[in-house]
């Protein structure tokens, strides 16, 4: 059961990143989450070590 459902996970996900790769702004939208996405690593490691 735990199988299907991390199976059903990984297909879900893997539709949506292939929906937004075929939308025209994709490339920009992804650029943006992965500049938040190292600003918030940061800002935790930061955090982490204060």
């Amino acid at each position: 059961m735990k199988m299907a459902v991390w199976g059903m996970l990984a297909l879900s996900a893997g539709a949506l990143l292939f929906m937004l790769v075929r939308q025209p702004g994709a490339r920009r939208i992804f650029s943006s989450i992965g500049v938040h996405v190292v600003v918030a690593a940061f800002l935790l490691y930061g955090m982490q070590t204060a």
